[in-house]
């Protein structure tokens, strides 16, 4: 039987939302982020630990690494932080409209109030779920940021131990 209504397993492409999966979407894409930062890991470490003929060699590998990920971490955090801005923005026009509500209900306002409320509903709901998403992007920012500061630290002992 053909309905409008998406099933337990479908996944909107477009918002990357799950129906009654959403949980186990976020896990899957919390395990996917650090399986992704493992191997990227275990890349580096198979870089540095490569015999090279000159210590200049290693210093040249290590700072090029270094420069590598100062982009990433650059990059993720300036969206993190327009992602964060987004969101305050958000909530601030959030309480902006529930203030502009009308809160009489005379005559020809109680028409008009019971469509803003079905708007203001689906605005909160939005409001939600994009809070829902900033949430994610935090965690995923916070594993990124975990395994570059690792990255980082090794590179760093790896330089030192170069120059010395």
């Amino acid at each position: 039987m053909l309905t409008n209504a998406p099933d337990e397993n479908f996944t909107d492409m477009n918002t990357g939302t799950a129906a009654a999966g959403s949980k186990y979407m976020k896990l899957a894409s919390y395990i996917w982020r650090v399986a992704v930062n493992i191997i990227q890991f275990s890349v580096v470490l198979l870089v540095l630990n490569l015999h090279y003929s000159s210590p200049f060699e290693h210093l040249a590998v290590t700072t090029l690494i270094m420069i590598y990920f100062s982009a990433i971490s650059f990059y993720s955090s300036y969206s993190m932080k327009n992602f964060e801005n987004i969101a305050l923005h958000m909530r601030h026009n959030a309480r902006i409209m529930r203030k502009l509500e009308p809160k009489d209900e005379m005559n020809l306002r109680a028409a008009f109030q019971g469509i803003h409320k079905e708007a203001g509903e689906k605005d909160e709901e939005e409001l939600k779920e994009s809070e829902d998403k900033l949430n994610s992007a935090r965690i995923k920012f916070r594993i990124n940021s975990f395994f570059v500061y690792v990255v980082y630290l090794i590179c760093l002992y790896n330089f030192l131990a170069a120059l010395l």
